[in-house]
């Protein structure tokens, strides 16, 4: 039994009232009576009995070598052990097993959230012998909730993470909302979870738009969905059934949840794929960056530096073109590679550039490696007159001249100190 109940004492209750700030613009649902069957639109689905009623599943299965745009669903598997923990940046996903991965997404009555927003499909993915299986369990009614909860609960308690996008923020601060109004408990009450929307950020956020699954989609993945249902209608479709309308207008609705989990499965692989083998992916200059950003995070500093040198090789705009620079240079320096960094520094002071920080790097190793205090100086004034120009002024921090003013006037006194047994 992955099922414990709560005292009913202990946890709040419901409302019929509820629905105010979630469906504004679509209006209350009706009263519920008997569950209405969907089966008619969804031949392939089943009922399925729990002690709480029977809650209506839709189960599509895919072979492992099924391609989901460029990507096909078993490249998670064939990657190395670590790749979830980089991946989540911890060493918590260590040694978890792929195959015991439970991929979700929901689809709810509304964004608001709180106690009047349901979630009316909970689509799950996972590895089952030589099969991706996709369920998806439907709310048909809702007064059946504790029904598709009670299913969930089952996948959560053979679970061994989690992996969602945006899940963390959204979709999982939900479900445990509606565990706690339905007097139930999730069968894992702090799951390992995997969010996937960090990692993409961190490679594509320079390079895309957006970092909404439906871009990285089509930009990440190769993949391309025709006809889709817009997020913004899938509750007044759900409703719209609610009231009677005919249950064939869920087919989209579930059709985008079910291409939602695929593209989850996929996002890993294609992830955990660019941190496993880098240098032979290819990618675009930005997203070199970001996929550098992402090895410097996880402490491997020279595959960050390959990265960073390869976006440099091709067309980044100015300011990223900067960051790279920046980055370059600071990797180098947790490597040791001084010699590295203050070749690219010199270089780019010589050039008469606009940047700030190379006169700033410079100017440190000048007061704390050769001791050159003057040399010093004189760099860091041309830094705040850079700092002063309107120009340059947006491309750096609120605090940085007056870390330059003490900067310079910390150099003046070290200056001062050494030209004093010379005097008179």
């Amino acid at each position: 039994m992955y099922e414990t109940e709560v005292a009913e004492k202990a946890a709040p209750k419901a409302t019929d009232d509820g629905y105010t700030t979630s469906t504004a613009l679509v209006g209350a649902p009706p009263p519920q009576s008997a569950i209405r069957n969907p089966q008619s639109a969804f031949p392939e689905g089943h009922w399925e009995e729990t002690p709480h009623g029977p809650c209506f599943c839709v189960e599509v299965r895919y072979p492992l070598d099924h391609q989901h745009g460029a990507v096909s669903l078993d490249r998670l598997l064939g990657l190395p052990d670590d790749t979830l923990s980089h991946l989540g940046r911890s060493p918590r996903f260590a040694g978890q097993d792929c195959r015991r991965l439970l991929f979700f997404d929901t689809e709810t009555t509304g964004l608001a959230g709180g106690t009047g927003t349901y979630v009316f499909l909970v689509g799950l993915g996972y590895f089952e012998g030589d099969e991706f299986v996709v369920r998806q369990l439907l709310l048909p009614e809702l007064g059946a909730e504790r029904a598709l909860l009670h299913l969930l609960n089952r996948h959560l308690g053979a679970s061994g993470c989690l992996v969602s996008f945006n899940g963390r923020a959204f979709d999982w601060p939900l479900i445990e909302a509606r565990f706690t109004l339905s007097r139930m408990r999730p069968a894992q009450a702090e799951p390992l979870h995997l969010d996937l929307l960090a990692p993409a950020r961190r490679v594509w956020k320079d390079w895309l738009p957006s970092c909404a699954l439906g871009h990285l989609e089509t930009h990440a993945l190769r993949f391309r969905r025709r006809g889709d249902v817009p997020g913004w209608l899938i509750p007044t479709l759900y409703f719209e059934y609610l009231r009677g309308g005919p249950a064939q207008a869920l087919r989209p609705v579930l059709e985008h949840n079910r291409l939602d989990v695929l593209s989850l499965v996929a996002l890993a692989g294609h992830l955990g794929g660019l941190l496993h083998a880098p240098d032979v992916a290819p990618l675009e200059c930005a997203e070199c960056y970001g996929l550098g950003r992402l090895y410097e995070d996880l402490g491997n500093y020279e595959a960050a530096v390959r990265l960073y040198k390869r976006a440099l090789a091709g067309v980044l705009s100015p300011t990223l073109r900067a960051a790279t620079l920046q980055r370059l240079t600071a990797a180098h320096k947790k490597l040791r590679q001084h010699h590295e960094a203050l070749r690219i520094w010199e270089e780019l002071v010589a050039g008469d550039t606009t940047l700030v920080f190379p006169y700033i790097e410079l100017a440190k190793h000048y007061e704390h490696h050769t001791r050159e205090y003057a040399a010093a100086g004189v760099l860091v004034e041309r830094a705040l007159a850079l700092c002063a120009d309107p120009w340059v002024r947006p491309t750096i921090t609120r605090t940085l001249p007056a870390d330059l003013e003490r900067r310079r006037a910390r150099l003046a006194t070290k200056l001062a100190k050494t030209a004093a047994p010379y005097a008179g």
